[in-house]
C-alpha cells in the first residue's frame, strides 16, 4: 500500500515576499488577489515591512488615473489602472494639485463660499479648510494651490498615511501685476503670513512642479516662473528664455531632475533646462525640439494645442488637440497614447500613489479596486 504524497513544503515568508514585491504597482488588483490566497499572504502584504519594501523596490509610484475637467466644468476621473477612488466627486469640485499620495480640491457652494479639501483617495483620509483671506484681500482673479508632504525626514517614497502636509496658495492681482502667497501647515491648522512679489503681466496658472524643496508655478501671458522656497517661505521670479516666442509654456522637471520649461512655438514643442552657466549664474539651455506636426495625427494641430497638465516628475505632459488628448514623453519624444477623444479638456491632475491592500477598509461605499479586475 503506497503512502499518500507528502504536501509540498511551505514557502518561506521571505521567498513569498520576494515574489510579491515583483507584482506591478500599476495593477493593484493583483495584490488584492494575492492577499486573498491565504492568511499568511494577507498578513505579509498588509504588514508595514512589505509596504515599505514594495515602495522602495518600485521607487516611483504609478499613475493610478487622473482627474480632469471639461470646459463645461464637470469633474471626472479616468482610471489608468484597476484603482477606483472611493468618493464620487461632484460638479462643483475642481482638482487643483496632487503630490505625495494626496490631492487637493477647490470646492465651491456659492461664489462667496469656497473651501479646500485635501484627500488621500487610497486611505480615505480627508481634511477640510477654508480658502485663505488673501484670495479676497488682494482681489485675486486667479489662484492656484499646491500640496506637499511635510513629514520630517521623509524621502517621499513612503509618505506616512495621515501624516503632516503643507499647502502653498498663490493668487494673482492682474492689474497691479502682483502675486501673493501664503502657506498652510496641517501641524498648526492655520495659514501663515502673506508675502507677495511683483512681476510682468500675467496670472498664476494651473499646474506646479517640485524640484528639490522649490515649488514652481507658471504665469500665463508672460511665461515667467514663480519659484517658492518651502524652507524660507520666499517667492521669486524667473524669466523665461529670452529667445522664445511661445504661445504657452509650462514648468517641468528634466530627466536629470532639474527645473525645465516646455514652450509651444507653433508647430514645435521646445524643451529648456535651468543650468549653471560659466559665471555661476543659472541660465536656460535648450535641450530638445519636438516637431509636433510629425508626432501627432494629421489635422491635430489645425488649432493650437492646449497644455493640460504634467505627470509629477516623470517628464510627461498632457496636451489637448483637435484630435483628442495625448500624453507626450519628453524623455523619448514619443506620444505614448491617446487618452481621450474630447477636445474640450482642461486642467488635468494625475493621481500617483501606491495602492496596497490593508486590513482596514477606507470610508465610503465604493471599492478602491474595480470588481472587474478581481
Amino acid at each position: 500500500m503506497s503512502l499518500p504524497p507528502r504536501p509540498p513544503p511551505a514557502l518561506l515568508d521571505d521567498l513569498v515576499e520576494l515574489v510579491l514585491l515583483r507584482v506591478p504597482p500599476d495593477d493593484p488588483a493583483s495584490l488584492v488577489r494575492a492577499s486573498l490566497v491565504c492568511k499568511l499572504w494577507r498578513r505579509l502584504i498588509s504588514g508595514n515591512r512589505f509596504r515599505r519594501r514594495y515602495r522602495e523596490f518600485h521607487h516611483s509610484p504609478p499613475m493610478l488615473g487622473f482627474f480632469y475637467h471639461k470646459l463645461s466644468g464637470a469633474i471626472r476621473f479616468l482610471a489608468t489602472s484597476s484603482f477606483r477612488p472611493p468618493r464620487a466627486y461632484r460638479s462643483n469640485w475642481h482638482a487643483m494639485d496632487a503630490r505625495h499620495g494626496r490631492i487637493v480640491f477647490r470646492v465651491s457652494t456659492t461664489t462667496e463660499d469656497r473651501m479646500l479639501m485635501v484627500s488621500n483617495p487610497v486611505t480615505g483620509d480627508e481634511r477640510w479648510l477654508p480658502v485663505p483671506d488673501l484670495a479676497g484681500h488682494y482681489g485675486c482673479a486667479t489662484w492656484n494651490v499646491a500640496v506637499v508632504c511635510a513629514a520630517a525626514g521623509c524621502d517621499h517614497v513612503d509618505c506616512p498615511s495621515g501624516g503632516p502636509f503643507t499647502l502653498v496658495f498663490l493668487g494673482s492681482q492682474v492689474l497691479d501685476k502682483i502675486t501673493a502667497a501664503c502657506t498652510y501647515s496641517s501641524k498648526t491648522g492655520s495659514w501663515g503670513q502673506t508675502i507677495s512679489v511683483e512681476h510682468s503681466e500675467g496670472y498664476v496658472a494651473h499646474c506646479s512642479v517640485l524640484v528639490g524643496n522649490m515649488l514652481h508655478f507658471i504665469l500665463r501671458l508672460s511665461n515667467q516662473i514663480l519659484e517658492y522656497d518651502l524652507d524660507k517661505q520666499e517667492i521669486s521670479v524667473i524669466d523665461p528664455p529670452s529667445s522664445s516666442q511661445a504661445v504657452w509654456a509650462a514648468p517641468i522637471t528634466t530627466k536629470d531632475d532639474r527645473l525645465g520649461i516646455a514652450m509651444y512655438e507653433e508647430p514645435n514643442l521646445c524643451i529648456w533646462s535651468r543650468e549653471a552657466g560659466l559665471n555661476g549664474d543659472a541660465e536656460w539651455v535648450q535641450q530638445r525640439v519636438f516637431e509636433l506636426d510629425k508626432l501627432l495625427p494629421a489635422g491635430a494641430l489645425q488649432i493650437s494645442p492646449l497644455f493640460c497638465g504634467t505627470v509629477g516628475n516623470s517628464c510627461v505632459i498632457f496636451m489637448g488637440t483637435l484630435d483628442g488628448l495625448f500624453a507626450i514623453d519628453l524623455k523619448s519624444g514619443r506620444v505614448t497614447r491617446k487618452l481621450l477623444e474630447d477636445y474640450d479638456i482642461c486642467d488635468i491632475v494625475p493621481y500617483m500613489s501606491f495602492c496596497i491592500p490593508s486590513t482596514s477598509t477606507p470610508p465610503g461605499n465604493r471599492p478602491l479596486i474595480c470588481p472587474t479586475h478581481l
